[in-house]
């Protein structure tokens, strides 16, 4: 819904008010038409407290009694003098006379003269509600009863009443930046609409919101620069830009943030705003003012905090720099092996992050087996990390000797699973003997055959079996 078409709905009662009334504020022709019906009491109805004149004759219209044609119209019309001449509840009854439940006023002529005067002497005098309630029907450009100055007088009324939507209508109503047919930038008027909007709460009415607030805040902000060539006022204007976020704008908090902690826009550098701000913005939802948060945070080596904005805006609208804040602050406030490292680590990688790979990587080693995660070594070195391009280098190192091991390993098992072949064994000498049976009567050992050590008669040998050899 627009800041426009919040404000157009609303029928409230007002108090009783005894004496003549004039819209003379509104700057606009009291209504009339041809008087008829009780010359009496038309004469009566013109007279300051001739209020039950009026009345009598509003209801000889309403019913049509004495030969008097019915008529809504001529029976607002008296209601409204009733409401002139004392009886202020009176106008209430006479705009229900010409305006119906569906938004359309009568087409009989007058019925919008007698609406907009019965609706002006209660702006004035009655509920400064009515002021905005009443303008729906001359406020559409495309209708036959636009009246732009009526309206704006509506607005411009109602908002020195201190009605607060009031004043957020008169603040758009003169903007230089509408196109309305017929009405008048005036940036003067316009700021000032939105400076009492600016300075009221949510809630001051019905149809006030904090949005209105912090819209009027951020307008207020436009003009006191130096915006539309109204006077710069640096101090209001970084009030109202302070206030637009702080209402609960979370875009105006971005704009803040920034515009203090760079000394930009018109406002002078203050980090410790510029901080509130980003905080306040972070709060509302808004994950660039929690990114500059985490960043101010980050500078001054409050980690917890950095880590707390940072994460948000992973977890939000996760990105290569947030995730990858969030992951260095986690390392820096709880550790390494702290399990808020190792998650954003793994986001950050995701999002092609090296030295985050490295460090998803390092935390889950364990995780993969024999591979050791080496596909996220890799991939941190693809990001141009080395430390991820040593790792990638080592495990290769160490899965070739591994390998070699586990060859050897298995040429081993191979070896063991052959059939091995007996050895013969040499029989003994008693083994030979007996195979030999009773032919070794000539037989000597075969080193009895060497004559240096024997002979036949045995002359030269001590071993007895080489004896007549």
């Amino acid at each position: 819904m627009t800041p426009f078409t919040r404000h157009w709905k609303a029928v409230v009662s007002i108090i009783a008010m005894h004496g003549v009334l004039e819209p003379t504020a509104m700057a606009m022709e009291p209504a009339s038409l041809p008087d008829r019906g009780n010359p009496e009491w038309i004469a009566q109805c013109g007279e300051e407290g001739g209020y039950a004149a009026c009345e009598n004759l509003a209801n000889q219209h309403l019913k049509g009694l004495d030969g008097v044609p019915v008529s809504r119209t001529y029976t607002g019309y008296y209601l409204l003098k009733a409401c002139r001449y004392g009886n202020l509840e009176m106008c209430e009854y006479a705009v229900g006379m010409v305006y119906d439940d569906a938004g359309n006023l009568a087409e009989e002529p007058g019925a919008p003269s007698i609406f907009k005067e019965a609706i002006a002497i209660r702006c004035v005098a009655g509920d400064p509600l009515v002021c905005i309630a009443g303008v729906g029907p001359f406020r559409d450009e495309d209708k036959p009863n636009y009246d732009p100055d009526y309206v704006g007088r509506s607005y411009s009324i109602g908002c020195d009443r201190g009605l607060a939507s009031a004043c957020f209508s008169q603040g758009l109503w003169f903007s230089p930046f509408g196109s309305v047919e017929g009405v008048t930038a005036e940036a003067e008027k316009s700021l000032l609409g939105y400076r009492r909007a600016c300075i009221s709460e949510p809630g001051d009415d019905q149809l006030f919101d904090a949005e209105d607030v912090a819209f009027g805040c951020y307008m207020s902000y436009h003009f006191l620069k130096g915006g539309e060539g109204v006077a710069a006022e640096p101090d209001q204007a970084e009030h109202a830009l302070y206030r637009s976020c702080d209402i609960g704008d979370a875009e105006n908090c971005e704009l803040a943030a920034s515009s203090f902690h760079h000394g930009v826009n018109s406002v002078q550098k203050n980090p410790v705003s510029a901080r509130a701000m980003a905080k306040r913005g972070c709060e509302l939802g808004s994950m660039v003012a929690c990114e500059m948060e985490g960043n101010f945070a980050y500078s001054d080596q409050d980690y917890p905090v950095s880590f707390a904005a940072y994460s948000q805006a992973c977890d939000a609208v996760p990105s290569e720099n947030n995730c990858t804040m969030a992951a260095s602050t986690a390392y820096f406030a709880f550790g390494e092996d702290h399990n808020n490292t190792t998650k954003y680590a793994k986001a950050a990688c995701e999002r092609g992050d090296g030295w985050s790979c490295y460090s998803y990587a390092s935390a889950t080693y364990w995780l993969d087996g024999d591979r050791h995660n080496r596909h996220l070594y890799a991939k941190a070195c693809s990001l141009s990390y080395t430390p991820g391009c040593d790792m990638v280098e080592e495990l290769d190192a160490v899965a070739a000797r591994n390998a070699e091991i586990d060859r050897r390993n298995e040429q081993m098992i191979a070896d063991l699973q052959r059939p091995v072949q007996p050895i013969p064994r040499t029989p003994t000498l008693g083994e030979q003997i007996e195979t030999l049976g009773n032919s070794f009567k000539d037989w000597k050992p075969s080193y009895c055959k060497n004559s240096s050590i024997t002979s036949r008669d045995g002359r030269y040998t001590t071993r007895p079996e080489c004896a007549d050899y």
